[in-house]
Formats: structure tokens, sequence, C-alpha cells
């Protein structure tokens, strides 16, 4: 910093020793007042004021400092004044004690505050990365979970098609985690196959169920955008774990549309209500991991709205992307 802000300085002095006319009768006196001046700046807001953080200005070893200092860098202004009267000195280190000592402090706590500023934003951003990194790496693991619960309970039924047409789902959706989901953003197309996948290997354990309604509507047109991986499929998942059952009509629905700049996301579920839940403790993690996401990645360009009616839970989202 000291360097950064000496350079400058130095440069201009030097152009203003070379521009000028050193033969000038006046140079050695415009030389000996403005390189005093430019070294007080320098000691000041490099040394003195930090070194009163903390400290009463009017306090004997602030005090003291500020007189001596600019008492050294008015040397050369007596020197050069000594034809006037005692006055005029006197009032040029007056001037140094009580003006220019005022107009480096506020240049001072303008550059402080700026810094401050910026570490402030740098600790937040260091903050946000690593809570982001947090919730990517539990997204996985849940999904996970309930996708093996989906083909366990389809091999079960002793349907091997369905199994085998599951298992290369999950392959493909698994391949998506280990390429796509280690980027900050992918293309809209690459995270509605996911979605779509998603959707498939659900419906394979279900599809024979009459009480069960399964409607998705996603529209990809104008689906142009780019957007973080997986942030959507939680959704999708937590209606599915939550809004399915096998012996209660249950639905899920899924509707996605595209505008110019706007992404439109909803999706409603069944409730039903199972005190014998073995996650029950666990379920809506995938529901806060995508709202500390959204907080994160798209702070004040997103709508969530999150409903629970007494039949009926639904989710509503709209991004700007």
């Amino acid at each position: 910093m000291v360097v950064n802000n000496a350079t400058p300085l130095l440069i201009v002095f030097l152009c203003f020793v070379i521009v000028s006319n050193p033969l000038y009768q006046d140079f050695l006196k415009y030389l000996f007042f403005l390189l005093p001046m430019i070294l007080l700046y320098l000691y000041m807001t490099f040394w003195l004021f930090p070194f009163m953080e903390g400290k009463a200005v009017l306090s004997r070893p602030v005090l003291l400092r500020i007189l001596i200092s600019t008492f050294i860098c008015a040397i050369p202004g007596f020197l050069l004044l000594f034809n006037h009267r005692l006055i005029v000195p006197v009032l040029y280190w007056l001037s140094l004690v009580f003006v220019a000592t005022q107009v480096f402090w506020i240049i001072y706590n303008q550059r402080k505050d700026r810094i401050l500023q910026a570490i402030r934003m740098e600790t937040a951003l260091a903050k946000s990365d690593a809570s982001l990194q947090f919730l990517k790496s539990q997204i996985n693991p849940h999904f996970l979970f309930n996708a093996l619960n989906t083909l366990y309970g389809t091999a079960l039924k002793g349907d091997s098609d369905k199994t085998a047409e599951g298992i290369q789902k999950l392959g493909d959706m698994m391949r998506f985690m280990l390429h796509e989901n280690t980027l900050d953003r992918i293309p809209m197309d690459k995270e509605i196959d996911y979605l779509k996948n998603y959707i498939s290997l659900q419906k394979l354990r279900i599809v024979d169920s009459p009480l069960i309604s399964i409607e998705d509507e996603i529209e990809e047109r104008n689906c142009n955008h780019e957007i973080p991986p997986m942030l959507l499929i939680p959704f999708v998942e937590n209606a599915f774990k939550h809004g399915i059952s096998l012996k209660e009509r249950s639905w899920v629905k899924i509707e996605l549309q595209c505008r110019e700049d706007v992404v439109q996301f909803e999706v409603r579920n069944s409730i039903h209500k199972d005190e014998s839940d073995p996650e029950k403790e666990m379920s809506g993690i995938g529901l806060k991991n995508v709202t500390g996401r959204l907080e994160l990645i798209y702070p004040n360009r997103h709508i969530l709205d999150v409903q629970e009616a007494d039949r009926e839970f639904i989710v509503k989202l709209s991004l700007q992307c």
C-alpha cells in the first residue's frame, strides 16, 4: 500500500522537476515545499493515523507526534520564508497542524473504509463459497439414498426389465453428478434431462398403481438459460418422497416454463401424514439446501413461494436468469 500510494506521488514530483525550469529563481522554494508535504502525507496516513487507532487525538503520544512531524515538515518553509516576519512561518506551521493534518485524516479514513469494505466482501464471499460447497455436498448423498430406495422397491416386485432400466437411468444421472454437478452453471437443457430421468425413475415403481397420478409439463422452448446444477431436483424429490402413498390417492404435478429472462417452476404434491416414517427427522433436507443455494446465488433475483394446504403441498419458484 505504501508503494502503491508513494509511487504516483513521486512520479508527479519528478515530472514537476523535469518540466519546470531548474534555473527559475523560485525553483528551490517549490522543490523543498512540495517534497516535505509528500513525506508528511505518507508518514501520517501509513504510520501516525494507524498508530492513533483506539487513542484520543489529544493524548500526549499522538499530539507529540503530530507537532514534531509537522514542525520537521515546516523547517524548509521556515528557511524559505526567513525574510518575512516571524508570524508568517508560525502561521505556515499551524496550517500544517490544523489544515493539512485534517485533509490527510479525511483521505486516510476514506481509504480505510474502502479497505474494510473489500475485506468484508472477501470474507463474505469466502463464507458463501464454503456454505455453497457444503450445501452441494449434502445434495448427492440425499438423492442417492432415495434413488436406491426406489430401485430396491422395484427389484422386490421381481420386474427385472424395469430394474435394469432404472439402473441405466441412475447411471446417466450419476454421470451427470460426476461431471456437470462440479460446474458452477450448466445449460438448462442438461438440467431438464436430469429432471426427466429422475421423474422416469420414480415412475418405474408407481406406474401400475391406479391411485397415483404423475403429470409433468416441461416446456423446453426458450430454455436457453444457464443455472446451477441440481437446483430444481430437490423440489421434485421432495414431492415424490412425501407426496406418494400406495394406499391413498396421490398426485405429483410438475410444470416448467422458460421466458426471455425468467424461469418459472411449479411442483404440487399430495400430503400424507405418516408418523411412522423412519426418515421423518431427515425430511426437508433437500428443501433447506436449495433455499440456501438460492439465497447465495440469486439474492433479490428469485421468488420462492411455499404453500401447504390440508391435502396439497405447493412450491412455486421464479428465477431471474
